[in-house]
């Protein structure tokens, strides 16, 4: 029964290492590719960009040469990033992350206390 018992926490111990680790990998490509330029953080640039539109009062649907809008999302979620993207473009990239990192933390811890339900031995890990 104690062999058990050390294993599962052991397993605990790994997979919470191993998320660590996506979540620092996943932190890390962006701002890796914010020192590469702007034109590398695939949405990142677009969303700070855009951002700083509305800062400008500017048009966030403006055609691209390509004749295609350059923003395709709601109008509200341009505002809801303009406070973010006037703290520059490094910063901006970060909150997103940790934003994401968050909520996939939250989901996660969620989705343990639907499984499990409510149990003090388990209290822990969630």
């Amino acid at each position: 029964m104690k062999i058990k018992s050390v294993l599962s926490r052991l397993t605990i111990r790994f997979s919470f290492f191993l998320f660590s680790l996506i979540i620092l990998g996943f932190t890390f490509v962006p701002v890796y590719n914010y020192f590469r330029g702007l034109e590398h953080t695939k949405d990142y640039g677009k969303l700070y960009h855009v951002g700083q539109t509305v800062l400008d009062n500017g048009d966030i649907y403006t055609k691209r040469k390509d004749n295609m809008f350059a923003y395709m999302y709601p109008p509200m979620a341009a505002v809801l990033l303009a406070p973010l993207s006037a703290l520059g473009a490094l910063p901006f990239i970060l909150v997103l992350t940790l934003i994401t990192s968050f909520s996939w933390i939250g989901s996660v811890a969620l989705s343990v206390y639907l499984i499990i339900g409510k149990d003090e031995r388990y209290g822990a890990h969630l």
